[in-house]
């Protein structure tokens, strides 16, 4: 099939129009599709106020209900509303001095899932999408003033015994390595959740721990504090705490980060550094570690020379062996599965080299042929 070229419009008698939106309809997917749990909403409830320098931030939750305090700046003036609250997807200038806020529209997680009544000194702001719609809020002036902001969310779909559990939990769990504020949930404070770890490497713009091996927890990579997300042990050999000091680009749910930010480039070049630190020359190596260097040796980013000793290949025994038996093998390579007594046999009595399908998912190998290829 040949390509074709496209004409061109360059005549003075086309006509130009206006990209439009149905305001009402984005809204709704502006709110409602940001990210996709109540966890989402209170994180950015605790972003915000770190936003609004607060040093306090109380978290009080139930089956109907999700409250937000902090003592930080709050709403001055009704400018402040219009500018801040009323507009989205406007950038904030550098004077605002946010540590979070990017794109002017993650208070949408929260007005998703419920009516939001927000008190800011002498101000009270609703927000009930159900009720109002997407594209309004009231605002009212009132005398009894808050310092602050008090964010109560009346849930559309109260929770479940469960739900509430996993909740709390959570947020203590994804708010604990907040440096910046207190921060409590439901009167108990957050930094108990932080696991045993210890400091491995440190640079201006990021922080590694370790974690106590045994718990395969992966990397867990947080924002100054707040949880983005988690990546498989498997990818960088590591289990710890992966926390930015500085800002990285990530998406509008704040969920992930951009594979373009520079941040993230350098956080995993560091990590995949670290990862392979006296690997090596161990005797042993735990299941990440030996996941680590197969799919980096699948990929042709490490040299065999360094490698050819260590125990990479799990086979029918159980056991691991390295790429220089294998290598050295007069025997056919056959797969089984870990639990397969046959594999086990045929091992142990030389009818062939088995493999596990461990090892050739380690490797990236559809099957046995690509493997030995």
């Amino acid at each position: 099939m040949t390509a074709t070229m496209v004409e061109v419009i360059t005549t003075d008698t086309a006509e130009e129009f206006d990209f439009y939106v149905d305001v009402e309809h984005l809204m709704l997917d502006v709110i409602k599709r940001q990210a996709g749990s109540l966890l989402k909403a209170g994180l950015e409830g605790v972003m915000n106020a770190i936003d609004a320098g607060a040093d306090k931030c109380d978290i009080l939750t139930s089956t109907g209900t999700v409250v937000i305090r902090d003592n930080g700046r709050g709403f001055q003036n009704h400018k402040q509303i219009k500018d801040w609250f009323g507009k989205w997807g406007a950038v904030h200038a550098a004077s605002e001095q946010k540590d979070f806020g990017q794109f002017r529209m993650g208070r949408g997680q929260m007005f998703a899932y419920g009516r939001n009544v927000w008190r800011s000194n002498q101000f009270v702001i609703e927000v009930d999408i159900n009720r109002l719609g997407a594209s309004k809020y009231r605002v009212q002036e009132t005398e009894d003033r808050i310092q602050g902001c008090e964010i109560t969310i009346e849930l559309y779909k109260p929770l479940e015994e469960y739900g509430l559990g996993r909740l709390i939990r959570d947020l203590r769990d994804q708010t604990c390595w907040v440096d910046k504020m207190t921060i409590t949930v439901n009167g108990e404070s957050v930094l108990g959740s932080r696991p045993n770890a210890t400091l491995a490497f440190e640079t201006p713009e990021f922080v590694f721990y370790t974690t106590l091996a045994g718990h395969d927890t992966g990397v867990q990579v947080f924002n100054q504090g707040v949880y983005i997300r988690q990546y498989s042990s498997s990818i960088f050999g590591l289990n710890g705490v992966l926390n930015f000091k500085l800002k990285p680009e990530v998406n509008f749910a704040r969920n992930d980060i951009m594979d373009s930010c520079p941040r993230w480039q350098a956080a995993q070049t560091a990590l995949h550094k670290f990862g392979l630190k006296d690997v090596a020359a161990k005797s042993r190596l735990s299941a990440p570690e030996r996941t680590n260097v197969c799919a980096k040796l699948a990929a042709n980013v490490l040299s065999t020379d360094n490698f050819e000793d260590l125990p990479l290949v799990r086979v029918g025994t159980g056991k691991a062996v390295s790429l220089k038996k294998l290598v050295a093998t007069r025997l056919p390579v056959a797969t089984t599965d870990q639990a397969d007594p046959a594999g086990d046999t045929a091992h142990r009595l030389h009818k062939a080299f088995v493999v596990t399908q461990e090892t050739l998912a380690d490797f990236r190998c559809s099957d046995v042929q690509e493997f030995v290829k």
